[in-house]
């Protein structure tokens, strides 16, 4: 009796852990689709991917609306018509060459213009329409300073001739002072860059 009992409770035991075994290699399984099917889902929606294209295209955009053909940078306005490249900065006090009439101490510009349009153009109104000289020395006003005598002889017959397609001159612009420590601020126009220069 206790044999058959022990019997018993063998196979019982052989096939309950049988039924388990199988029922562990169901859900292994029953696993393995369940995973796959998530990852297929989690590439499908990975949030890496979007950012990723917008950084493109808001890289590609920028790029090709940028206009850089225009600046004013280290002493050169660029513009479509002309460029402007600034070859010396000089004080001339009252007396001094280029400043023999005036009665105020003046800051003197010395540049060559190329024409780039097609169209004939002057050094003196080119520069005059491209810039402001400001003195940032009053509290309440833009201190725009006034253009002085023409401070270059060499230049003095060439400054309103009109300059040829592809040509390139040289010139000089003067303004007049009003204290003789503050820095000058060339300002360009269409706001394409301002530089500062000391009274020396």
């Amino acid at each position: 009796m206790k044999f058959s009992r022990r019997i018993f409770v063998l196979a019982t035991s052989a096939g309950l852990a049988l039924t388990l075994s199988a029922c562990g290699d169901d859900g292994a399984e029953s696993a393995g689709p369940a995973t796959a099917e998530e990852q297929s889902t989690t590439t499908e929606i990975s949030p890496s991917t979007t950012p990723t294209a917008s950084a493109e295209t808001s890289a590609e955009v920028p790029a090709a609306n940028t206009d850089a053909t225009e600046y004013f940078v280290d002493g050169v306005l660029e513009r479509d018509d002309v460029t402007i490249r600034i070859t010396d900065v000089r004080k001339i006090a009252v007396g001094e060459p280029g400043n023999e009439h005036g009665d105020t101490p003046v800051i003197a510009f010395f540049y060559d213009i190329t024409n780039k349009s097609d169209e004939g153009v002057t050094a003196n109104s080119k520069w005059i329409f491209a810039f402001d000289a400001v003195q940032d020395n009053d509290p309440n006003i833009v201190n725009k300073l006034d253009v002085a005598g023409h401070p270059d002889p060499a230049t003095q017959d060439t400054q309103s001739a009109e300059i040829k397609p592809g040509g390139t001159i040289s010139n000089a612009v003067a303004y007049e002072l009003t204290d003789e420590t503050t820095p000058v601020e060339l300002i360009a126009d269409d706001d394409l860059g301002t530089q500062t220069f000391p009274i020396q």
